[in-house]
């Protein structure tokens, strides 16, 4: 019968629940979510601080062979091997990357959670 297929559909659509609502948002949360935000920021503030750590010290030793050093690159090596834009991406990334640490940390601190799940 017609009118009671339409009459489910409604109930159907009416009792789901809309992909990105905050249903999730008044389930508890477990020891193991809190963890693993975390530790996923730690490892993306890591890996940044890898990359940092990489083209800073490629550019260490950018003195070149004859000895010879222009004042202007002198004080910044990274001038000479064009990577000051990716540093300031990274650093920037980093930056980013820390605010959002914090902002989990207030999440946290707001839904009671011990400090110990964040590590």
């Amino acid at each position: 019968m017609p009118g009671d297929d339409v009459t489910v559909g409604r109930n159907s659509a009416a009792q789901r629940k809309p992909a990105g609502t905050g249903a999730t948002k008044s389930e508890p949360h477990d020891q193991a979510y809190w963890h693993n935000r975390a530790e996923n920021l730690r490892n993306q503030i890591a890996d940044v601080d890898r990359q940092i750590a990489q083209i800073t010290a490629g550019t260490k030793d950018s003195t070149p062979p004859d000895g010879s050093r222009n004042p202007i690159t002198s004080s910044n090596p990274i001038y000479l091997n064009g990577q000051g834009a990716r540093l300031r991406n990274l650093r920037a990334r980093k930056a980013a990357l820390e605010k959002q640490m914090d902002d989990l940390l207030e999440e946290a601190r707001k839904a009671n959670v011990p400090p110990g799940w964040l590590r």
